[in-house]
């Protein structure tokens, strides 16, 4: 009677009790699943984004030597430019010279 109710009652909360650590539980497994899932995401996203640094910079690389590459084709195409400059002028004073020569050997010949 109200012994047994006693015992009904516990017994009831008892059960209520079990029931909520084993709701608990599933919660804390769930929520370790859920951490686990988010530290993992984590890493893929710090890799991603070490890939992504690491791309960038090796664009940076090599925009800086094909500008290094541009700047020394540059250079060179100067040079052959001044080279072809001298060349003509040596070619310029050469052919004076053979003028001047072919001028005087006709003076000499009408002498």
């Amino acid at each position: 009677t109200v012994l047994q109710e006693l015992e009904e009652a516990n017994a009831k909360r008892l059960a209520m009790l079990n029931q909520a650590r084993d709701q608990y539980d599933q919660a804390s497994a769930r929520c370790r699943e859920l951490e686990s899932q988010v530290e993992a995401q984590n890493e893929a996203v710090d890799r991603s984004e070490s890939v992504a640094a690491a791309a960038q910079q090796a664009q940076r690389d090599a925009e800086e030597r094909m500008h290094a590459s541009g700047e020394r084709e540059r250079v060179a195409l100067q040079e052959r430019g001044l080279a072809l400059q001298k060349a003509q002028r040596v070619t310029d004073v050469e052919l004076q010279c053979a003028r001047a020569v072919a001028a005087q050997r006709t003076a000499e010949a009408k002498q």
